[in-house]
């Protein structure tokens, strides 16, 4: 009786209110999907948090309870690869994009290093999962050999730590290299602006996330045990990457937000602002006539309903100079007065 007094309780520990996290996040991914419809921008988060779930879940039964030996390896295993499943899947959400965006080349070496560095993800984390069998199996090994293995998993855990930040580094310079690109091509920046700042914020943590997980894990001195300031500060920003999928779901609804309400942009009042007359070019796309410094023309973006991240994938090349394929647009004289309206393909 005292024994199985002295074993944590499931729902006082960590572990338990990470896996919570992932299973709210389950639920608010099944919010958006019912009320914004199906993405596969959406299924990143979604999938990434029952990954969430069940892996801290697995990780209490194998490493903070007394079961059967195998069963704990066993466990242990199932822990292993559903965190693999959740930290290189957060990768998935630029993958996405990038995959139905980049051509050609780009396109090419893109692919080339995200696959090459998930292949070393996967064998890094291959490695860790038999390492902790064999820890888990080997309970009556000598300390050294225990200090030993554990000092493996923890160079094992910097090298997948920074590959997974590699793999954000590299999506990173390829959307931003791309977004910035269509910007200035663009008649519309409001979407395209939103999309540069969310990307830079959202790449910017998670390979923070990366970097710091890479240097945290390498001062591990017992398994899965927050034992020690480094160990602890681990703890937090792990903690912080099972949030992470929150931050997806504001990107994904600020999206559609800026896309539906937020898209308008006043081509007469940007280029008053720098100085010099609307682009004729603009009118002339339209079919109107304009006058510099006597008319404004607004022009309204007609975006596609869905995820803005697909519409992005799907509408935005480097060669148009439009976000969109329509656009609605209102021309009024210099006294304000409307004088002409429409769409304009």
């Amino acid at each position: 009786m005292a024994g199985s007094a002295a074993l944590p309780i499931y729902f006082e520990s960590s572990w338990s209110i990470l896996s919570i996290i992932g299973l709210w996040n389950v639920f608010v991914a099944l919010i958006l999907y019912s009320t914004l419809g199906w993405s596969r921008i959406l299924l990143v988060p979604l999938v990434v948090s029952v990954a969430t779930a069940i892996s801290n879940g697995m990780c209490f039964y194998a490493f903070y309870m007394e079961y059967a030996t195998v069963n704990t390896a066993v466990a242990s295993a199932f822990a292993d690869v559903f965190w693999v499943v959740q930290e290189a899947g957060l990768s998935f959400y630029s993958y996405i994009i990038l995959a139905r965006w980049l051509k050609g080349t780009a396109r090419t070496i893109f692919l080339t290093m995200f696959w090459s560095l998930l292949a070393v993800i996967i064998a890094l984390r291959g490695a860790i999962l038999v390492s902790r069998i064999q820890f888990t199996l080997d309970k009556v090994a000598e300390p050294q050999t225990t200090a030993r293995r554990q000092a493996i998993i923890n160079h094992l855990h910097s090298g997948y730590f920074s590959a997974i930040a590699l793999v954000e580094l590299n999506s990173a310079f390829f959307l931003l290299r791309n977004f910035s690109r269509a910007r200035r091509f663009a008649n519309t920046e409001s979407v395209l602006g939103h999309l540069m700042r969310s990307t830079e914020v959202r790449l910017a943590l998670l390979a923070l996330i990366g970097v710091t997980r890479a240097v945290t894990y390498s001062f591990q001195t017992a398994i899965q045990s927050a034992n020690s300031v480094a160990s602890q500060i681990d703890r937090f920003v792990y903690t912080t990457e099972c949030l992470f999928p929150i931050v997806m779901f504001v990107d994904i609804l600020a999206s559609r937000l800026v896309a539906s309400d937020g898209g308008t942009t006043s081509v007469s009042s940007r280029s008053r602002s720098r100085g010099r007359a609307p682009s004729k070019s603009v009118a002339r796309q339209l079919g109107q006539t304009q006058t510099a410094g006597q008319s404004a023309i607004n022009i309204h973006p007609a975006v596609d309903d869905e995820s803005i991240s697909e519409v992005t994938a799907k509408q935005i090349e480097l060669g148009n100079i439009s976000i969109s394929r329509t656009v609605e647009f209102e021309v009024y004289d210099g006294e304000g007065r409307r004088t002409d309206y429409g769409t304009k393909s």
